[in-house]
């Protein structure tokens, strides 16, 4: 069964405060963030991801869940959204 909204949140809280003072932060999932760009397929993201990008601001958040998004790259706050479905990516952290 897929995780509820309220689980991923309180997932992704318990991560993040293991790495809190992190100087680098990269948020990985399967998962797009609500308000992505990868929502043109019509299938909406999380919520709590987004929250959890606009709350942690990661320096990057990377997803793959919809396969047609592969390579769309853009930025929420100052976190960079990178789709990496079908599509290699390399990036300096």
């Amino acid at each position: 069964n897929p995780m509820t909204e309220k689980e991923f949140r309180e997932l992704l809280g318990k991560a993040h405060a293991k790495i809190k003072d992190a100087k680098r932060k990269i948020l990985v999932t399967h998962m797009h963030p609500a308000g992505s760009k990868s929502e043109f397929s019509g299938f909406e993201g999380s919520k709590s991801i987004r929250n959890a990008i606009e709350k942690y601001q990661p320096d990057f958040a990377i997803f793959s869940h919809i396969h047609e998004a592969g390579g769309i790259e853009e930025q929420m706050g100052k976190t960079k959204l990178i789709n990496v479905s079908r599509k290699e990516k390399i990036f300096e952290i």
